[in-house]
């Protein structure tokens, strides 16, 4: 179901069957606003959700509204649809010929990333007119926060207590209580994005940093922007890429000298980073394409003679052991699907004897998974990025490396959980240095950890929490992170090998996925389970980019007191 909108008609038009009380308020709201239409994006069904606002906000402020900045230039809106292929878009004709709802959504086939295939995944995102109430709510929720439904918040949809919690931490850390002003806010989202080339995430940043009076001309690049934005840089980069560099040096010099930042200035600023990392991975790991009236939105570009996704090292003896547990038609017993295999390894290892390791076994067992990371290589290229984004990207050929590989490996030792760790001291010293932001991002962890609706593909009553643990450990792994009490050869025995492909390249090279990744792993998985992997591997890199940073700054305040 395609909205059908009106050009020059207030929305009251299409509440049909309404009471006159809700017709009084539908025209309180948008003659006092000046509603402008556009702002609703006519990529999704501004109906639905102009029905639920008005039968069922009572006494909803028109003040209260952030419908943002109207666009009072009819023609100017039109000729922009026809200059995108919208047809018939004169203040008489409604918009005709938009492609359908499915078509619209589907991520794979306007797919951001370096490749497109057109045989796309079945499922899309959530519909706008979903029947599940608490999802649909959220989604009120998030238009009026950001005059705009993102494909983004519709396919977090899947998982409507997971979006609650994302939604909370996304308006806090954009627009709630904070020491950054709103512009700084976006200008950073931006600067993250950029590490990854992140078009989707760059494009509706830059609108609400305009949005918010941000001046225009830092849009033309860093080297338009203040100082004090400008040496935040360094910082982001190291996040993006290899976390594990980041020390008390790197925090001494951005609160000292001239243009210095405060530490809860510095605070937001680092959460910020880290979630739009974070979300370049999500959006990059599930092919979220851009709403139609952003740049490249209903486009797609050719697929790619280098697209490819990860290749082994058949030399490797440690990695040709871990390719049994690939799910390809020679690995599998007869009979036996791939996620029948899983379940039989995570009933064997339920089952098992839990026979105490010592500290130097689960050691060199994490040390075996570090090892088999770094013979994983990407062979797709860089993409090149595109003028527009560039301009946001300094040193763009900084990338991740392995940390197996990293060097001076006594200077750079293994960050131990057991030593620093989230729950224990990342959690306070956040909520210290920025309110409240230590209690929302817990809550998404928590509920990202926990999340499970205990089935497998077609499998009910399943025990999902080995194999999430084991995902979440993996990531952490590639930053360099070890959990002192978990074994890691679970990783091996639950994660298959294209599974581990495809959650190195969303987690460290998410610019170069492509779909050939997305299906080669769990083909049995739903696509919403998929999503679900995705939620992990953002929120676990998210965590993982955190506790370095956090962790420099428990340094710094330690040792170089004010």
């Amino acid at each position: 179901m395609f909205a059908e909108f009106y050009w020059g008609h207030s929305p009251i038009d299409y509440l049909d069957g309404t009471d006159t009380e809700t017709q009084e308020k539908a025209a309180y709201v948008t003659d006092d606003i000046d509603l402008d239409p556009f702002c609703m994006n006519v990529s999704y069904s501004c109906q639905i959700l102009l029905e639920r606002l008005l039968t069922t906000r009572d006494g909803y402020s028109p003040a209260l509204i952030p419908w943002g900045k109207p666009t009072k230039d009819l023609s100017g809106m039109c000729q922009w649809c026809q200059d995108r292929g919208v047809a018939n878009t004169s203040h008489e004709h409604r918009i005709r010929d938009c492609p359908s709802e499915s078509n619209l959504h589907h991520g794979w086939d306007l797919l951001m990333a370096p490749a497109i295939d057109n045989d796309i995944v079945d499922n899309g995102i959530v519909p706008v007119d979903t029947e599940d109430d608490e999802a649909q709510s959220l989604f009120v929720d998030a238009f009026l926060h950001n005059n705009r439904l993102e494909h983004l918040i519709q396919l977090m949809g899947y998982h409507p207590k997971y979006l609650d919690c994302f939604l909370k931490t996304q308006q806090f850390i954009l627009r709630g209580d904070g020491p950054l002003p709103q512009p700084y806010r976006h200008y950073i989202a931006i600067m993250a994005a950029g590490r990854h080339q992140c078009s989707y995430l760059i494009n509706i940043q830059r609108t609400e940093f305009l949005l918010q009076d941000g001046d225009e001309r830092w849009l033309n690049g860093l080297e338009h922007i203040p100082t004090k934005l400008m040496n935040l840089y360094e910082i982001n980069k190291l996040m993006a890429h290899r976390p594990w560099l980041i020390n008390k040096s790197h925090i001494e010099k951005l609160t000292r000298g001239e243009d210095n930042w405060s530490l809860s200035e510095l605070m937001q600023a680092i959460v910020i980073l880290a979630q739009f990392h974070a979300l370049c991975s999500f959006i990059y790991g599930c092919g979220i394409n851009p709403e139609i009236d952003h740049e490249d939105g209903h486009s797609s570009r050719p697929m790619s003679v280098t697209d490819a996704s990860v290749v082994e090292n058949s030399s490797s003896p440690g990695l040709s052991q871990n390719s049994s547990h690939s799910c390809t038609p020679n690995s599998l017993p007869e009979g036996q699907s791939c996620i029948e295999q899983l379940l039989k390894r995570m009933r064997q290892l339920t089952e098992e004897a839990q026979v105490e390791m010592t500290q130097e076994e689960l050691l060199k067992r994490f040390q075996r998974v570090e090892d088999q990371n770094a013979e994983l290589v990407p062979v797709a290229k860089q993409p090149s990025p595109q003028a527009d984004i560039l301009r946001y990207v300094d040193d763009a050929d900084f990338v991740y490396q392995d940390f197996a590989k990293r060097g001076h490996t006594a200077e750079i030792p293994t960050f131990r959980a057991l030593d620093y760790s989230w729950e224990d001291q990342g959690f306070s010293l956040a909520n210290r240095l920025y309110s409240d932001i230590g209690s929302l991002l817990d809550d998404k962890f928590t509920t990202t950890y926990n999340l499970t609706y205990n089935t497998m593909g077609q499998k009910a009553n399943v025990d999902t929490s080995a194999f999430r643990r084991a995902i979440w450990n993996y990531i952490h792994c590639l930053f360099g992170i070890r959990h002192d009490d978990y074994d890691y050869s679970e990783v091996n025995q639950l994660l298959e090998r294209p599974l581990k492909n495809y959650i190195k390249i969303v987690t460290c090279f998410p610019e170069r996925v492509c779909k050939k990744d997305y299906d080669s792993y769990m083909r049995e998985f739903e696509h919403s389970e998929k999503v679900h992997i995705n939620l992990m591997l953002l929120e676990a890199r998210l965590q993982g980019e955190l506790l370095y940073a956090l962790r420099a700054i428990m340094k710094y305040m330690t040792y170089c007191p004010s």
